[in-house]
């Protein structure tokens, strides 16, 4: 891939659109530890009955077994959390219960 911060300056469509693609795969390369099977569609994962599309947690998930899982986040930045430890916080982080 060139380096398209070197040719394309800030504000020129083609340029812009290598930067949001070399962060893309920037953000991906720095989560992919975190890759978990588990939460993956053909392993029988549902992300849509179990995350809710808006920044609110979801109630009707499990998480690693338990009945009241939840998701927090948006974007590459949605993740589970037990909700019995941890509580979702506004900007879409979780924290200690209490911590927010």
């Amino acid at each position: 891939m060139k380096n398209c911060i070197l040719v394309d300056s800030k504000g020129n469509c083609l340029g812009d659109l290598c930067r949001l693609d070399l962060e893309f795969a920037n953000s991906v390369h720095k989560i992919r530890e975190k890759w978990n099977p588990d939460y993956h569609m053909s392993n029988g994962f549902d992300r849509f009955g179990v995350c809710s599309t808006n920044n609110a947690p979801s109630k009707n998930n499990s998480y690693n077994g338990m009945k009241q899982g939840q998701c927090c986040g948006k974007g590459l930045y949605r993740h589970t959390y037990n909700p019995s430890k941890l509580e979702c916080c506004k900007d879409g982080s979780t924290k200690h219960i209490g911590a927010c």
